[in-house]
């Protein structure tokens, strides 16, 4: 009798979340509310009633068993009828492709799993994910004003709760749809990761390396900047000449881009790596986040190069030390190449991705 019951109250708990899925889309309909508002209202009271399963289930195989036909009845929910006309439209009425009512049953039966009979370790993440997942959703569709564009759609720094950093370039409101109109696709992706520069959890952050005494790692002491700078351009027409759209522009016009900015620029930040004979084998340059004010305690690590295996890492290593050092507490990887070895570089020394880009591009006619 008891199992009886058990299993009724997932059956019922499916019907109320098809109810409340019918409610909402007539709501929406009276009220003309945006799709991204109905998927969220869905997706809050989804994860508000997840957050009972403890109480109302004694047992725990009858939430499984509840995840098990969820995800059948959402399956369900994206056949093409159901998901433009009819109820599932709640869900998948936005512009881009989700999977995130999918994603959401998945993370409450894996929470409920790992959880076991801690209370808490269920209740934090389902309560973070139902929530502040949906107030950046929301806000980024109420107040989004500057965007992204990421491969399945575009988001708003808003609503991704992370300003800008300097130079990150941004989006208007309809570039993807523009874009995509014109028969632009993605032909490349880009990616930007933040690394914390706090001491690590064993002690302070330990000097970087010398190297092994064929390359000599030092920071710009500033002077004679045309000759530095004429260097960097060579080294860079060298080491760039096989990435993808890299064109090499003359030493002059170079020169005048870069020479005016050397008064801005944090020469413990700058870095470069020469061999026995002082020729310069890589460079490292590095920049406070203007764009957070001129307080900022974040770094944003923009250019390296290097022609000789290893010297990239020793670059890396001493300016992690010396923005450490000089009080950044964060360092932004900004704008890496998805495939290249600097995204995995990234990853290594505590990179964590926070933003995704696209390049769109198409072929032109003759």
């Amino acid at each position: 009798m008891w199992i009886a019951v058990q299993i009724a109250m997932a059956a019922v708990s499916v019907g109320a979340l098809l109810l409340v899925m019918l409610v909402v889309k007539r709501l929406a309909t009276r009220f003309d509310w945006p799709a991204e508002v109905q998927r969220k209202l869905v997706h809050i009271a989804t994860g508000l009633y997840a957050l009972t399963l403890p109480w109302l289930f004694p047992e725990r195989w009858p939430v499984y068993m509840l995840v098990v036909i969820s995800l059948l009845v959402l399956m369900m929910l994206r056949l093409p009828r159901v998901a433009q006309f009819g109820i599932g439209s709640t869900l998948h009425s936005v512009e881009r492709q989700s999977w995130g009512d999918i994603l959401l049953t998945l993370a409450v039966g894996m929470t409920f799993f790992l959880s076991g009979d801690d209370l808490v370790l269920y209740m934090l993440p389902i309560a973070v994910l139902t929530l502040a997942d949906a107030a950046a959703a929301l806000a980024g569709t109420a107040y989004g004003k500057r965007f992204f564009i990421v491969e399945e759609g575009r988001k708003s720094f808003e609503g991704a709760g992370s300003p800008p950093f300097l130079m990150e370039p941004t989006s208007g409101t309809f570039d993807l749809e523009s874009f995509q109109a014109a028969g632009f696709a993605p032909v490349a992706h880009y990616l930007s990761a933040r690394q914390s520069l706090n001491d690590d959890a064993d002690g302070p952050r330990p000097p970087p390396r010398s190297g092994d005494g064929s390359i000599r790692i030092a920071s710009w002491d500033g002077t004679d900047p045309e000759r530095f700078f004429t260097e960097v351009h060579a080294l860079s027409v060298e080491a760039f000449a096989a990435n993808p759209f890299y064109r090499p522009i003359p030493l002059a016009d170079f020169l005048a881009i870069y020479l005016p900015l050397v008064p801005m620029m944090r020469r413990e930040l700058i870095f470069f790596a020469r061999s026995a004979d002082e020729e310069l084998q890589g460079f490292f340059f590095a920049v406070p986040d203007y764009q957070q004010g001129p307080a900022t305690t974040d770094v944003i690590f923009k250019t390296y190069a290097s022609r000789v295996p290893g010297a990239g890492r020793l670059l890396v290593e001493h300016a992690v030390y010396a923005a450490a050092k000089a009080g950044f507490m964060c360092a932004v990887h900004a704008l890496m190449h998805g495939e290249n070895l600097s995204a995995d570089r990234s990853g290594r020394i505590g990179g964590e991705v926070f933003r995704r880009y696209a390049l769109m591009g198409r072929v032109l006619n003759g």
